[in-house]
């Protein structure tokens, strides 16, 4: 008799999984490539251009906050203009010159520029 019980609960289980993933498939309907499982398109990724007049924006509008200088100083570290990070990594400095954020990045970005003169010197 036990045994035949526990068979009853396993098969109840298995349906039960069945069920349910069937009704979430359902749920969830017939998506185009690309499309979440909500059915909402992805948003579009903004340009580097659009992204860099956000930042700009965003460290304009907030001139006693080093974080969105920081931010724009990474992004343009990242798109290879080095003179425009160290720029602002300079500016979050002067706003918050203990903060050990910009302090790091800005010792690290400059090192950077160190090591790649001295290179081109030695070539």
């Amino acid at each position: 008799m036990p045994w035949r019980r526990r068979g009853l609960v396993v098969a109840g289980v298995v349906a039960f999984a069945v069920l349910a993933a069937v009704s979430l498939a359902a749920a969830l309907g017939a998506r185009l490539p690309g499309q979440t499982s909500s059915g909402n398109a992805p948003q579009a990724t903004p340009s580097s251009g659009e992204r860099k007049a956000r930042l700009q924006a965003a460290a304009d509008k907030s001139p006693n906050d080093p974080q969105p200088r920081l931010a724009l100083a990474r992004f343009l570290e990242e798109t290879g203009d080095t003179v425009g990070s160290l720029k602002e990594y300079d500016k979050a400095v002067e706003i918050a010159p203990e903060n050990p954020d910009a302090l790091d990045a800005i010792s690290i970005d400059r090192f950077d520029v160190y090591g790649e003169m001295h290179t081109e010197a030695l070539e």
